[in-house]
């Protein structure tokens, strides 16, 4: 026979590890809206899939200001270009594969609170 306690650890337990997961999916993997960012819609997306990342900007009905990878382009640099335009109806995409995906993200986090 199961005792109460048991039941209660595994419920615990299922608990804590769904809310890992989220967090984890809120991290990566997962597209995130950020709402409007100096007139943009603003999305973050940390290690996209190509086809998926293709076929979305595909999508958007507007241009499309996009922030890569920090290989390709330093991220302090990239949001001093952004800070000195503004899109009517457009579109700010970030998304990082790199293995400091997850710190680089918290830098455009603070950045979107910044121009909220």
């Amino acid at each position: 026979m199961i005792d109460k306690k048991e039941i209660v650890n595994s419920s615990e337990q299922l608990l804590q590890a769904r809310e890992q997961g989220l967090k984890q999916a809120q991290q990566v993997d997962t597209m995130q809206a950020h709402g409007k960012i100096l007139g943009m819609d603003t999305f973050s997306w940390m290690n996209p899939h190509v086809d998926m990342l293709a076929t979305l900007l595909a999508s958007f009905p507007f241009s499309i200001l996009w922030i890569g990878t920090q290989r390709q382009i330093g991220l302090e640099h990239a949001f001093e270009f952004v800070r000195t335009m503004k899109l009517k109806k457009g579109v700010l995409m970030y998304t990082n594969e790199d293995q400091t995906a997850i710190s680089d993200k918290g830098i455009f986090e603070e950045f979107v609170q910044i121009y909220r």
